[in-house]
């Protein structure tokens, strides 16, 4: 019996949907080899599930469509000099956080349970450019002890923390997607 060709066989059967646009097949089989298990993909049995929320996609403008590809990680559209930062880490090990919410001096996180009669009274104080400073100060005092070398933030982040990690370079990249954080939160 000849083994079951997985690939292929997905494959047919995306290009039998696709109406004739041969390039989203191969976006899927692409997508596939990332996901299956293992190197060989010729299998007689093999249990395998196709996990959409791992899908993320990242659109470039200008960029035809005959230019797509995929590639395992994440990617994402980062500035030049948060490009450069990151070139750097090719050679090194990633460490990294993960911020579910916003890294600003005034964000609080509301815990996962929010509790009905609780009140937040910190919300409009006023914050000075001193308290400011130190706020930022400190935490890049954590980052730069702690080795963090890059920082994944769902939210928005402070502007100044975001210059001065770049500095150092720390790369912040904001607006991360729910789902990306919690694949890298697995690995």
């Amino acid at each position: 019996m000849k083994p079951f060709d997985k690939l292929n066989y997905l494959g047919q059967l995306a290009l039998s949907r696709s109406h004739g646009n041969e390039s989203s097949p191969k976006m899927i089989q692409d997508v596939l080899r990332c996901q299956l298990p293992g190197t060989n993909q010729k299998t007689e049995t093999c249990s395998f599930q196709f996990n959409i929320s791992e899908i993320v996609t990242c659109c470039l403008s200008g960029i035809s469509e005959s230019h797509s590809c995929v590639h395992p990680g994440y990617i994402t559209l980062v500035c030049p000099a948060k490009a450069a930062a990151v070139k750097q880490f090719q050679d090194m090990p990633i460490c990294a956080i993960l911020i579910d919410g916003d890294l600003t001096e005034t964000y609080h996180h509301l815990g996962f349970n929010r509790l009905e009669n609780m009140s937040i009274f910190s919300e409009n104080v006023p914050h000075s450019k001193e308290s400011s400073s130190l706020w930022v100060d400190s935490i890049m005092d954590i980052l730069i002890q702690s080795n963090i070398n890059l920082i994944l933030v769902q939210g928005a982040t402070c502007e100044i923390l975001e210059e001065k990690c770049l500095l150092h370079k720390i790369v912040i990249i904001n607006h991360v997607d729910h789902n990306v954080l919690r694949a890298f939160s697995d690995m």
